[in-house]
């Protein structure tokens, strides 16, 4: 099902990987074992206010890989919500027949074979 609008461009999805990693990174830097709330807050303050600084440690990655699985998700989530359903009809991508054309598919040439679906619409029993 096509989605109702318009596709983020890779660029936008590429900088926003960047910068949850990014964000990751500085979590990581911040967190150590045991910390409390507060205590992290204020880490995580300081390490907002020198961003450039080296904060790689036994948390990084995990925490880069956290960040980076919500950005994931939550683009998924974004994408997969665009969809154009139309509530209480069916979903899919049913169509309509013409009667004709399922009948030339579905009839047998021997009307005694036929069972009756519908005023227009008739179906082989040996289908």
């Amino acid at each position: 099902m096509k989605t109702s609008k318009k596709k983020p461009s890779i660029l936008f999805l590429l900088f926003g990987e960047v910068f949850a990693g990014y964000i990751g990174y500085l979590i990581g830097g911040a967190w150590k074992q045991g910390i409390e709330l507060n205590e992290f807050i204020s880490r995580f303050n300081e390490t907002c206010r020198t961003p450039f600084a080296n904060y790689y440690n036994g948390y990084t990655l995990k925490a880069i890989a956290i960040a980076m699985g919500i950005y994931v998700m939550a683009f998924v989530m974004y994408y997969t919500s665009q969809r154009n359903y139309m509530p209480g009809k069916e979903f899919g991508t049913a169509r309509f027949e013409n009667p004709k054309q399922v009948n030339k598919v579905l009839m047998d040439k021997d009307e005694n074979f036929n069972r009756i679906l519908s005023q227009n619409v008739r179906m082989s029993l040996d289908f």
